[in-house]
């Protein structure tokens, strides 16, 4: 069985010889892994079950001073640390009211569609998984702050967000065991 075969035959509750995962190493840590192992021979043991194709980039970053870049949403970080940190979000406050989002055509690669097919190709036996950037999620602590779309999120009236509120907050005021 190919990959592709293999997590579809997932998808509809299949028995597999394996179960497919993804493992994304970043090249920093797959260099200290070639040290550890003393070779490159692990990565032929990994089956890349999956392979992204992403027409659009949403790490796009203009460069400021003193180690800060500006998203195209407006969001400030600090890259010149990690992990980044978020110093100015776009929005102060929890509403959209003025707040103009970036055009779409400011995430899509010019190379995007003839890369797309690219990848397509070179992985047909694999499972096609296209990215769109960002999720919802993601992009709403980019705009207002990790803890301020945590904490705009309690304020919405909804019992099961103010259950784990509420949980959250006990768990952070914890003091750790001695």
């Amino acid at each position: 069985m190919t990959p592709r075969e293999i997590i579809l035959h997932q998808i509809h509750h299949r028995e597999t010889p394996v179960v497919p995962y993804t493992l994304p190493i970043e090249p920093e840590v797959a260099t200290r892994l070639d040290d550890h192992y003393g070779g490159t021979d692990w990565r032929q043991r990994l089956t890349a079950y999956m392979a992204g194709v992403a027409p659009v980039e949403t790490r796009r970053r203009e460069a400021l001073d003193g180690g800060l870049a500006r998203d195209p949403y407006g969001a400030v970080r600090r890259e010149d640390r990690r992990p980044f940190h978020l110093e100015e979000p776009p929005l102060r406050g929890p509403t959209l009211d003025g707040y103009a989002f970036p055009e779409p055509a400011v995430f899509f690669r010019p190379d995007a569609k003839e890369q797309a097919r690219q990848t397509c190709r070179e992985h047909s036996d694999k499972f096609l998984i296209g990215h769109l950037g960002w999720g919802l999620f993601e992009l709403s602590w980019n705009l207002r702050g990790f803890q301020n779309v945590l904490t705009d999120a309690m304020r919405v009236s909804s019992p099961t967000l103010s259950r784990l509120g509420w949980t959250c907050s006990r768990a952070c005021n914890r003091k750790p065991p001695a």
